[in-house]
């Protein structure tokens, strides 16, 4: 179950690999069509599933601003916005009610704190498809190192 499935670009390397239910707050124009999908949030989701998962996939949009490099092509990259104690949550809710064997987030996270605090709690953790460095308006020219990573739960 992906409960953040978007266009389904997390399985455009292996559409036939596995069956998908993918969750989302709107229905966009897919990559790879889910076997089932359930339009709905993240946390209405999980107060319904009854069912056992392989894996349950987290990867919430990070940003509220889109970047004019993306174009509109990609603007679903960042509608909504999910705070990090959500994250947290939806993990949580995961693990006690015994949904899934793994839980799979793919997340950027925003500082240090967050990185910590999921270092604690995955199983393994994979740098995976990009490192971007900025240097924020207002930062005196400090660079900053933001990276996608999946954490394995």
């Amino acid at each position: 179950m992906d409960l953040n499935y978007g266009v389904g670009g997390f399985y455009e390397k292996c559409p036939n690999a596995a069956r998908v239910t993918g969750v989302d707050v709107e229905k966009w124009p897919w990559l790879v069509k889910p076997d089932t999908f359930i339009l709905t949030d993240m946390n209405t989701a999980l107060k319904a599933i009854t069912h056992r998962y392989d894996a349950v996939v987290l990867d919430p949009p990070f940003n509220t601003k889109p970047s004019s490099a993306l174009g509109n092509r990609k603007a679903y990259l960042y509608h909504g916005n999910v705070k990090f104690t959500e994250i947290l949550h939806a993990i949580n809710t995961v693990k006690q009610r015994n949904m899934a064997k793994y839980i799979i987030l793919k997340y950027m996270p925003k500082d240090t704190t967050e990185e910590i605090e999921l270092l604690k709690i995955a199983k393994y953790r994979i740098m995976w498809r990009f490192i971007r460095y900025t240097i924020p308006a207002h930062s005196g020219n400090k660079v900053i190192r933001n990276y996608t990573q999946i954490f394995i739960i």
